[in-house]
């Protein structure tokens, strides 16, 4: 049963009761500064609107509440102690890099009855916090209100704040190397409008829509002869004692895979342990350790392959450029060998593109599918700097495979798994 809760922000020397009838919320976060308008609002609105500032919320589902303030440009460790006083909260900070320095930017929000952390949940609204755009015409997405931008040399502080300040954007992440800032604009925002006048601006070097990517599903295919004599055109004894890292949905803690795997992150939330609730990861996890052999691959010999599982994919199977990069990062922390990338998009990012040719210069082999329906160029598959593996069926290509250029290699594209598991 849910439990009420009051939240009346008033009489408080920072924080304006006000009377409005409109019944909406708005809210921004920047940096450790809160705006926030709310007219008797369910504590579910404020809450999604929170994630919408790229905040993960961790609460117990039994607090119901409303929430009425008027609150401009305040610390917010201060406004929430106040609107969150009948309760208990903890807000986790992360720290990112600027181009000159760092700052410190709110991460996650646990939000409880006192003394009762242990009954918090990941947020329900949370799994929707970034939403996606089509580009019209074309099977192109991206984050709805996000790009991605890289600077030139020179860049001061100064300049950087006023960069921000021109867009009315925040700074939510950042990966560096290589220098590549996750920013956060209105979410009403032209983003394709905004992307082709910064391209020409004087503190920018690059700048794109932050890209989505679906992990590819697997297609069933029924009578399939495991007999076939193919041969997959990798060699497979390579891998031994060379990590693979998986970078995909996640993983399940299945007993077939413990002893493979030396690492693992959940690079949506890096604080929470790996799941896999599409179970892609899954499957590509144990086609790499050998559990699963494909209908006509040859079964791995020697040791057993090491496996870096990284869950890079949402519950929907959709992840981003800024995702992946930081994917490959840590998989280069790990000391990944080779990359495992069974995704794409039509989607070229001059971001990512760079980050795997790097990957490439450092021994690192980057592998990923062609995609499962002939059509334009899939990336990262496509990248110069990539391995694209397109399927066979038996002793011939799969008919729903992609062709031409990016297709280096073909391999056994069809396998049986576990009963029970996915």
């Amino acid at each position: 049963m849910p439990i009420p809760v009051n939240i009346l922000v008033s009489l408080f020397a920072i924080l304006v009761l006000v009377s409005t009838t409109s019944h909406s919320v708005e809210i921004r976060i920047r940096e450790d500064r809160i705006w926030l308008q709310a007219d008797q609002e369910p504590l579910d609105e404020v809450l999604t609107a929170i994630t919408h500032n790229g905040i993960l919320v961790e609460v117990d589902p039994a607090i119901e509440a409303t929430v009425e303030c008027d609150i401009q440009d305040q610390d917010i460790e201060e406004v929430f102690e106040k609107l969150f006083e009948d309760l208990d909260y903890v807000l986790y900070w992360k720290k990112i890099r600027w181009p000159v320095g760092s700052f410190s930017q709110p991460e996650r929000l646990q939000l409880f009855l006192p003394g009762e952390k242990r009954n918090i949940k990941l947020f329900s609204k949370t799994k929707g916090r970034l939403e996606f755009v089509q580009i019209p015409g074309q099977d192109i997405f991206y984050a709805k209100g996000e790009i991605l931008v890289g600077f030139k040399k020179g860049i001061t502080d100064e300049t950087f704040k006023q960069f921000l300040a021109e867009i009315d954007g925040v700074v939510v992440d950042s990966v560096i190397p290589p220098g590549i800032y996750r920013i956060r604009v209105d979410p009403n925002t032209d983003i394709l409008s905004l992307t082709d006048r910064l391209k020409n601006h004087r503190l920018v070097a690059g700048v794109e829509p932050n890209y989505a990517y679906d992990v590819n599903e697997p297609n069933k295919i029924a009578e399939y002869n495991p007999g076939s004599t193919t041969k997959l055109n990798l060699d497979l004894a390579d891998v031994e004692g060379s990590p693979i890292a998986i970078l995909d949905s996640g993983l399940q803690a299945l007993a077939e895979l413990i002893d493979h795997i030396i690492g693992s992150l959940d690079a949506l939330n890096p604080d929470a342990p790996i799941t896999d609730a599409a179970g892609h990861g899954t499957q590509m996890a144990l086609i790499a350790s050998g559990a699963v052999v494909p209908g006509g691959a040859p079964e791995i010999e020697g040791d057993d392959p090491k496996l870096i599982a990284i869950r890079s994919f949402d519950e929907n199977g959709r992840s981003t450029s800024f995702s992946l990069m930081n994917s490959v990062q840590y998989a280069l922390e790990k000391g990944a060998r080779y990359m495992s990338m069974s995704w794409g998009s039509e989607a070229y990012s001059e971001f990512l593109e760079p980050v795997l040719s790097e990957v490439c210069s450092k021994g690192v082999i980057p592998i990923a599918s062609v995609g499962n329906e002939p059509t334009r160029p899939i990336y990262p598959a496509a990248y110069p700097s990539v391995l694209g593996i397109g399927a066979l069926y038996g002793d011939s290509i799969w008919e729903r495979s992609n062709f031409g250029e990016p297709v280096d290699l073909v391999a056994p594209g069809t396998g049986k798994f576990l009963v029970g598991i996915f």
